[in-house]
Order: C-alpha cells, then sequence, then structure tokens
C-alpha cells in the first residue's frame, strides 16, 4: 500500500516529516510517520534550524560500497527503543609548526551527559601500519605519520572475515567489514586496523551499525525451516526490539533522550574540541482514525551529529510515530474450509496424521 503524504500529512511543526506504510514485525499494517529537525551548529556550538532540512531516508545510504560502513541508516523503521546516538565523522591531527613531528597516534572521544547517565566512547587511531610477528604473537607495528584526517569508519577497526572459511563466511560478530580477521599466522605483512576502542567495546566504531551484522542479526530471532514455514512474514517468536536500533551498544540510551542534553567531542574537528547544547524541542503527532482524534506518544529516538563536512556541521533529530491501518478485514469473521467431496477411507490415517503434525507445529510457534 502507498501513502501519499500530501493527502494523509499535514505538517505544521518546525521538523520535516514525511510518512509511509510498512508491516510491524507483529505483521499489523502501519502507517509510520517520520519527524527530524535539523540543526546546523557553528564551531563555536551556536546552533540554528537549517533552512534545508535533512530528508527522510526510506533506503540505507552507505559511505563506500554497500555492505560496509553506514553513512545514514535507513528511516522505514516502525520503532526504536530508546535512542540511537550516533557519530559521523573523521580524526584530526593537530595543527603543528613547521618542522615538528606529525602524530602517529590520535585519541577521539565522544560525550553526552543525559542527567541519570553519560554515554560516553573513546577511540584511538592510529597511521598506517601492518601485522607484524613478535615475540608475544601477531600485532600491528609500528603506526606512521598522520599526515591527514582519519575516516572513523569500521573498515579501519578489527573485524572482517575469515579468508580461510569464505565459502562458510566466517565473520567476526562486532564488525565483519573490519581486518586483521582470521588465522593470525597470515596476517604478517598485511595491512593492520588503525582504529581501536580505548574502553574495550566492540566494534571501535561511533556510526551506525548494520542488520546484516551477525550480533545484531541475531536479534531478529529464530529464522529456521520452521519459522518460513509457519511463520513468516511476522518476526520470530524471540524477536528482541533491539534489533532496530543502529547504534554502538556504548551509544543507545535506554531512557530516550530529550535532545537538549550538553555534547563534547574531542579530536573529530580541526579545532579540536566540540562543544554544544541544543534548545529542547519535541514534535506532536495528533491522528484521526476512524473519525476520532488521538494523539499518539513519541521519544526522541536518534540523535545523529554528522561532523564530516567541518564546515558545515549537522544534528539530526530523529522521531516516528507507528498508525495502525484500519482495514476492511476486521470486519471478517471466520473462514471455514469443509471438505466438497470425500476421499477414500485408505487415505485418513496417513492424512489425519500430517494434519495432526501441522497443526501441533503451529500452535507451539504461536
Amino acid at each position: 500500500m502507498t501513502l501519499r503524504p500530501n493527502r494523509v500529512l499535514e505538517n505544521n511543526s518546525l521538523a520535516h516529516a514525511d510518512c509511509f506504510a510498512v508491516d510491524a514485525p507483529t505483521g499489523e499494517h502501519c502507517a509510520v510517520v517520520v519527524a527530524r529537525l535539523t540543526w546546523q551548529v557553528s564551531a563555536r556550538g551556536e546552533a540554528r534550524v537549517a533552512l534545508e532540512p535533512r530528508p527522510i531516508r526510506l533506503t540505507t545510504l552507505w559511505r563506500g560500497s554497500p555492505g560496509g560502513t553506514v553513512h545514514f541508516p535507513s528511516d522505514r523503521l516502525t520503532a526504536k527503543l530508546g535512542t540511537d546516538v550516533l557519530l559521523l565523522g573523521s580524526a584530526y591531527p593537530p595543527p603543528r609548526s613547521q618542522g615538528s613531528p606529525a602524530p602517529t597516534e590520535l585519541d577521539v572521544r565522544f560525550r553526552i551527559e543525559t542527567g541519570t547517565r553519560t554515554l560516553a566512547k573513546k577511540l584511538r587511531v592510529f597511521g598506517h601500519r601492518v601485522f607484524m610477528k613478535k615475540w608475544t604473537g601477531v600485532a600491528p607495528g609500528p603506526a606512521g605519520a598522520i599526515l591527514e584526517p582519519v575516516p572513523l569508519v569500521y573498515e579501519f577497526a578489527e573485524g572482517g572475515v575469515d579468508p580461510d572459511a569464505i565459502a562458510s563466511k566466517r565473520e567476526h560478530a562486532d564488525n565483519p567489514v573490519g581486518v586483521g580477521y582470521g588465522s593470525p599466522a597470515k596476517l604478517v605483512g598485511l595491512e593492520a586496523y588503525r582504529i581501536e576502542s580505548l574502553d574495550g567495546g566492540a566494534p571501535a566504531g561511533f556510526g551506525p551499525t548494520t542488520p546484516q551484522w551477525p550480533r545484531r542479526r541475531a536479534l531478529y530471532g529464530t529464522t529456521d525451516d520452521r519459522y518460513y514455514r509457519y511463520r513468516y512474514p511476522v518476526a520470530p517468536a524471540d524477536y528482541d526490539p533491539r534489533f532496530t536500533s543502529d547504534a554502538h551498544p556504548e551509544l543507545w540510551s535506554q531512557e530516550p533522550l530529550l535532545g537538549d542534553e550538553p555534547v563534547e567531542v574531542v579530536g573529530a574537528t580541526p579545532e579540536g574540541t566540540f562543544r554544544f547544547r541544543l534548545p529542547r524541542y519535541a514534535p506532536r503527532f495528533d491522528v484521526t482514525l476512524d473519525g476520532e482524534e488521538r494523539s499518539f506518544t513519541t521519544h526522541l529516538d536518534t540523535f545523529l551529529v554528522d561532523l564530516t563536512d567541518p564546515d558545515d556541521r549537522v544534528v539530526e533529530l530523529t522521531w516516528r510515530v507507528c498508525v495502525p491501518l484500519p482495514q476492511k478485514s476486521e470486519r471478517l469473521g471466520k473462514i471455514r474450509v469443509t471438505n466438497a467431496s470425500e476421499l477414500p477411507t485408505s487415505f485418513y490415517p496417513e492424512l489425519r496424521r500430517r494434519l495432526d503434525e501441522h497443526r501441533h507445529a503451529k500452535e507451539n510457534l504461536s
């Protein structure tokens, strides 16, 4: 079903909004309304509402080739738990005087104070290095000089696909697009990962993950033959709503953010430290459904800081609601299927056994 936003959606808010029809994990057909407020923030932390708002994205936008680092995740979701906090950008070497050596490593920190807790993550970014055999084993060797900004992408972090298990596609659970995964002996001389987590959390990054990555894919639930035979396209019985969260696990807040929390980014802008705090804002969603006015509750589900262009620093705040679409089929009572003709009685024992197995399987899945 296709919705026509200009006929269904009336937007009188500061945010840009769009709507589309989609099936919820429960199988319910919904109209999802997504509202996004786009802020432009100066290097001094002064914020203003962008005159050209960022669009609602119905597909994933990749930074490079599809399947690698996500630049902007798709908004085509019915709901998110809590708030995803995302940072896009690069690590910047500090200014240096003529003749001084360039750094070989940089630290990047991202921090948001929520009032009840702190969302924070720290990365260390290295210059180019290769795997070497040391007395402790195979490990990255000395890092080269960092002369240019280093993109904070998962391809530069530890992870990847085991080259000895391409057929079975044995992937790093946290980051299948990284480097350095597989037999240590075969890594010697190869390019090593350049981004590490200082706080130990994997994967090493601030940006969005993808639903195809093993750790996140497991949250969708069990998808065996029984699932596809008896339950699909409804989500599995063990579906975890965290599946729709794009943020790094350490940058996800179970308690939704309000959007006015103080933010600090160190090492990802030319001046070194970038701080800002937005004014509080939230949209309201009112829906006319079956002739009655209803107000739908919402929360800020995505707080995205985009520093990929230091001259155009953008913050996206995103809210959404999922409105169940009334169906004419709701008037349907019951469908009965009976025999129009009879089979010879010799067919009944085997047929009855198969029908009973099918019925019991469906009852166990429901």
